[in-house]
């Protein structure tokens, strides 16, 4: 419980308990206003724990040192292994009754505009990611401290808020949004992801536009729109019951709709998932991290419930990651090949000793992010590899350990 958290209650008890024994004169209606007006505003602070501000500092380190946070690989997985994978939310028929009241009952108040935008790392752009990538996987997203309940398992909710907020605001990771779903209470015991989770990332990281719909139709109007770029205007959060991409309940991503092509981001998508009897219809093609699937056959076959829309915040700007359409592609690759002749050469320093010119850390992934070291100024390090004009893999000299480091720590 925060500090500030803790003062309010205190308050709250102190004006209790002198009511009741000093007998003061106040009227009941100034009590009762007073004690909405500090029930009001314990609502409005949202939570953000020191382990989750931590992540978001090694998060914003990482995208300014250049590297890329995106999930580059879509999971191993089976069916099997996705029929243990649900969030019963995204499908209101999963429900039981209690379940209903349960979502229901969870409530957004939007007094929170922007407060989230600090929490944000770089944008790089179109951001994919798998809620069973290895660097979060098995962690807990629980408010019953249930261990079942994990990333992988339970989280396509924060990934698919992760997936948008970072493509259309800023780098955030799927696990700083599955801590503040938890603490800020739109962690379900057994419901899944509340629905009022997504009113709440919407006005946290000051969207300039959110919409809400269960027509397809309408939804698909939103998609259909470009940025002067040509990236998509919105991106949209869309639950499915058992279908084309969940054998039970599932959130996935809606980045684009070129001509009668959607382009899916599914937070849970392994290699053959569209190759099953029930699936193959649909004709889906995977490229990369996505998937691609006519409007008629997702319309069709993916048992799709609700729309959450959210503007593209970032849309007019240009960045390094893809953010091509399946029926753009071709001329992109066209301008790719004609730009290759004039990319920068990485300079050869292997074998070459360099200085640190001040304190810095090493990382252990090349996209400088996971575990890493602390070392002083003055520290000399060894080049192994040229991973990039600003990523080197070096080995420290007086202790033999290997990591990644952005070159311009050099002297």
């Amino acid at each position: 419980m925060s500090k500030k958290k803790l003062i309010y209650i205190i308050v709250l008890l102190c004006t209790i308990v002198i009511g009741i024994f000093c007998k003061l004169k106040m009227p009941n209606s100034e009590i009762n206003k007073n004690i909405e007006q500090v029930q009001t505003e314990l609502i409005k602070e949202i939570v953000v724990s020191e382990e989750t501000q931590s992540e978001v500092a090694d998060t914003k380190n990482a995208v300014e040192n250049g590297g890329k946070v995106e999930t580059k690989e879509v999971a191993v997985a089976s069916i099997k292994e996705e029929e243990e994978v649900t969030d019963e939310g995204a499908d209101e028929s999963l429900l039981e009754a209690d379940g209903l009241v349960e979502q229901e009952n969870i409530s957004y108040d939007g007094d929170n505009a922007g407060k989230g935008l600090d929490l944000l790392g770089k944008w790089q752009g179109l951001t994919y990611y798998s809620q069973a990538d290895s660097r979060w996987a098995t962690k807990l997203y629980t408010s019953t401290n249930n261990h079942s309940q994990t990333m992988k398992s339970s989280a396509c909710g924060p990934t698919c808020s992760a997936m948008v907020v970072s493509s259309a605001k800023g780098a955030i990771l799927p696990t700083t949004l599955a801590s503040l779903s938890v603490d800020n209470g739109y962690r379900t015991a057994s419901s899944g992801t509340a629905w009022a989770f997504y009113p709440f990332v919407a006005d946290y990281f000051g969207f300039k536009e959110y919409y809400k719909t269960d027509d397809f139709n309408k939804a698909m109007t939103y998609l259909s729109q470009k940025n002067a770029v040509g990236s998509s205007k919105y991106y949209i959060i869309c639950s499915c019951g058992s279908g084309l991409f969940t054998s039970s309940g599932h959130y996935i991503v809606l980045a684009s709709l070129d001509g009668n092509t959607i382009r899916v981001m599914d937070p849970y998508l392994y290699n053959g998932k569209f190759n099953t009897a029930s699936r193959r219809n649909a004709n889906v093609e995977v490229k990369g991290t996505s998937a691609y699937v006519s409007k008629a056959n997702f319309e069709r076959y993916a048992n799709a419930k609700s729309f959450w829309i959210f503007s593209n915040d970032k849309g007019n700007e240009q960045s390094n990651n893809n953010q091509v359409s399946k029926t753009n592609k071709e001329n992109t690759s066209k301008k790719s090949t004609s730009k290759k002749s004039t990319k920068k050469k990485v300079k050869n320093t292997v074998g070459k000793k360099k200085t640190l010119k001040k304190k810095c850390y090493l990382y252990k992934k090349k996209n400088l992010s996971g575990k890493k070291y602390t070392y002083k100024k003055n520290t000399r390090v060894k080049v192994l590899k040229n991973i990039s004009s600003k990523i080197d893999y070096v080995k420290v000299i007086a202790t033999g350990r290997k990591a990644y480091i952005n070159v311009k720590y050099y002297k």
